[in-house]
């Protein structure tokens, strides 16, 4: 679908097709790894083998002081990613583990929710911004 722009004609069009859009929700974990992607890509291999219904993904982290790599885990499963996490935490070496973090399931609608809240929070922050603006005091180039 391509939404509007205008905050309210968002909402409106979004009220309408949200019920397509109802999906069921990812799970989500990373792991902050402070070692160098290449020492760590047969084990990532291995554990995508291992765990068929969770997506692995390896970032490499270029200039980052914490952290070189951050892997993540996503499934629609929670099981499938639990199991995924904790294999991943117990073959990798502690030491090279600098965090992990785990979120809260979000499906697109509740994404969305979310993204027009702020929108019109945003709006109405700024509702008196320009409220003396006129058009012939905008500056000519």
């Amino acid at each position: 679908y391509i939404m509007p722009g205008v905050p309210e004609y968002c909402r409106s069009k979004f009220m309408l097709v949200r019920d397509d859009l109802v999906t069921q929700p990812f799970f989500v974990a990373k792991l902050f790894i402070d070692e160098a992607e290449p020492q760590i890509a047969d084990l990532l291999t291995r554990c995508c083998i291992q765990h068929k219904d969770v997506h692995i993904g390896s970032y490499p982290m270029v200039g980052c002081e914490e952290y070189q790599v951050v892997i993540t885990l996503e499934s629609k499963d929670q099981y499938a990613l639990d199991s995924a996490l904790s294999n991943l935490r117990v073959q990798l070496p502690k030491d090279i583990i600098v965090k992990v973090e785990t979120d809260a399931p979000q499906g697109l609608i509740a994404k969305a929710s979310d993204f027009l809240s702020k929108t019109m929070l945003a709006k109405k922050k700024n509702k008196n911004k320009y409220k003396d603006f006129k058009i012939g005091d905008a500056p000519t180039y």
